[in-house]
């Protein structure tokens, strides 16, 4: 019964401030804009030291391809972390078939860990790195091997240079990527609705614009113009971006934000250090 209470009085919550949302006129939502880009540019705007980011992206090509990409960060006093696991797949089509449906003929999983170990005794940065592919079989042959995984880095640094390292490689693989995405997005959605004034080849054919209050803004825009239909959705709240969705005839990408929250992920390093065992061992023999 207490459940059922805690998600009724959830629920109402989410109603209440549902209904406490104003429309707005495109106008008023480029002047909410304007001030978010304005605020997160400002240089006491504080970027969350936590956050994680998902993305996936459709492409409509003659080569049918997805992404999905699922990615962390921490930069705290206790935890230094990035994942970034990017899925890839890729198929074929029937060029009969006029429904937009393919085929998935192969599926790349790439996954990229850079931390400082929490559980070690002594400062210890980790770079592990692996690569996994799935094919699928053609009709008429079948593949003897379907599956392959590599590892291809790892590396472990201990003691004081542990740090450095981190910084180093945040810095060689654009770490804290998406926290640049609070003012690039919001610059975006607010050069995009200024353009629709100047732009007299392009069509609205639909537009909602909503707010709680300043900071807040959730923006759905769908135009027509040479030939082509786009939409743009876009949520805004505390300033920060929480939600951006784009679609056009060459690709459909929807990407989430999640803001001072973050789950921690780390790798099965056995095979790993087993391999790195191997190897060492195999160039011990061949000096002897």
């Amino acid at each position: 019964m207490r459940k059922n209470k805690a998600l009724f009085t959830l629920l109402g919550t989410s109603v209440l401030l549902f209904s406490c949302a104003m429309s707005l006129s495109r106008d008023e939502a480029t002047e909410l804009l304007d001030k978010i880009v304005l605020r997160v540019s400002e240089g006491d705007f504080e970027v969350p030291e936590t956050y994680s980011y998902s993305e996936h992206v459709t492409y409509t090509e003659s080569t049918p391809r997805e992404v999905d990409v699922n990615y962390s960060y921490a930069k705290t006093s206790k935890y230094h972390y990035m994942h970034c696991k990017t899925i890839t797949k890729t198929g074929s089509r029937d060029v009969s078939d006029t429904t937009g449906t393919y085929k998935v003929t192969e599926t790349e999983t790439i996954d990229e860990y850079y931390y400082l170990d929490p559980a070690a005794t002594e400062k210890t940065f980790i770079t592990y790195i692996s690569k996994e592919v799935d094919w699928v079989s053609d009709e008429s042959v079948s593949l003897p091997n379907p599956h392959s995984k590599e590892i291809l880095e790892f590396n472990e640094v201990i003691g004081e240079s542990a740090l450095s390292f981190w910084e180093t490689k945040m810095n060689e693989n654009m770490g804290d990527r998406y926290s640049k995405n609070i003012s690039k997005v919001a610059t975006e959605c607010d050069e995009f609705l200024k353009s629709l004034y100047a732009n007299h080849d392009v069509y609205v054919k639909d537009s909602k614009y909503s707010s709680l209050g300043e900071g807040n803004l959730d923006m759905f825009v769908v135009t027509y113009g040479h030939g082509e239909e786009k939409s743009v959705t876009a949520v805004f709240d505390q300033y920060l971006v929480k939600r951006y969705d784009i679609r056009n005839p060459q690709m459909i990408k929807t990407s989430t934000y999640n803001w001072n929250n973050v789950k921690y992920i780390y790798p099965d390093l056995a095979d790993a250090r087993s391999e790195m065992d191997t190897e060492a061992a195999s160039s011990i023999a061949q000096l002897s």
